[in-house]
């Protein structure tokens, strides 16, 4: 689930499988009440925003695995790939490139779920 960003460590999702289906999407997003998981964005939807009334949060899946946070900068999670492994320790930043469309409040109940990463944490 995505964490807060005073968190300590966040929870990894799979950028293979992102990526595999859903590469000429633009992001993923959670509702603040159910943390539990991200839901893929409709393949329209570009939001560069976090919109707090409705308590939705919005992240870009980032090209590489990362640590990436909501625009808002309030959640954060992990990308990670069975390719790549991120080797030093990432900051926290937001997307580079902006954009700029809303995501409506139907298509984002009708998501799918983004699976956990089969990667487990690596313990130092």
């Amino acid at each position: 689930m995505p964490t807060l960003t005073n968190s300590q460590e966040p929870d990894s999702y799979n950028i293979d499988y992102y990526y595999s289906k859903y590469k000429d999407w633009h992001g993923v997003g959670l509702q603040e009440n159910k943390p539990q998981a991200l839901r893929v964005l409709p393949a329209g939807a570009k939001p560069d925003f976090c919109d707090e009334k409705k308590t939705q949060h919005y992240f870009k899946v980032p090209l590489q695995p990362s640590i990436t946070t909501c625009f808002c900068g309030k959640f954060h999670t992990s990308f990670t790939s069975q390719h790549y492994k991120i080797s030093h320790p990432t900051t926290i930043g937001q997307p580079q490139t902006p954009t700029n469309t809303t995501v409506s409040k139907q298509g984002f109940k009708k998501a799918e779920e983004l699976p956990a990463s089969p990667i487990s944490k690596s313990i130092n």
